[in-house]
């Protein structure tokens, strides 16, 4: 139990998702053209967000940019997708999806425990991502409570604007 929740094996763990992940990208691209979808793009996006965890894990500073990153993935958000993609029902009609499948659950089966030591040895910035999406959660309850309309992706976009344009008034108004 010890050398499971050693930041060593956390890491290994991380890095071996990282590289089963990137070998499903092309299952995930072919199973897109089969079935429609943005398979090949959300594990695109998890490779990202677990580059991001493991730099955290090794304590580094560094803020990683990267164009094609749509925003950064907690652990907790990337077990759901992996638990909700792997609950969908897969016919197994060719190699890739089974492929796929078989590599979605030996990834969920290496993040788990990466997933509860990151909860028993939150960071700062741990502590910090929860405490904004307490903040936004309070947020999406006063628009649910207040019966406000449900927004497209591009209102979204342009809402998120809005509020960087209010949030840069706010700041310059303070100094």
């Amino acid at each position: 139990m010890r050398k499971e929740l050693s930041l060593n094996t956390q890491l290994t763990s991380v890095r071996e998702a990282i590289s089963l992940l990137k070998q499903l990208v092309s299952n995930a691209s072919i199973l897109d053209l089969t079935y429609e979808g943005s398979r090949a793009h959300s594990l695109q996006q998890l490779i990202y967000s677990l580059r991001d965890i493991q730099y955290r894990l090794r304590g580094l500073k560094h803020k990683v940019a990267r164009s094609s990153q749509e925003r950064k993935l907690s652990i907790d958000e990337i077990c759901d997708f992996l638990n909700s993609e792997l609950s969908l029902s897969y016919t197994f009609e060719d190699e890739n999806e089974e492929q796929y499948i078989i590599g979605l659950q030996h990834a969920q089966d290496l993040l788990k425990n990466v997933q509860r030591y990151i909860h028993m040895k939150p960071t700062i910035e741990d502590k910090q991502e929860e405490a904004d999406r307490a903040v936004v959660d309070k947020y999406v309850l006063a628009l649910k409570a207040h019966n406000f309309p449900v927004l497209t992706k591009s209102q979204c976009d342009i809402l998120h604007n809005r509020l960087l344009q209010e949030l840069e008034i706010q700041q310059n108004e303070l100094f």
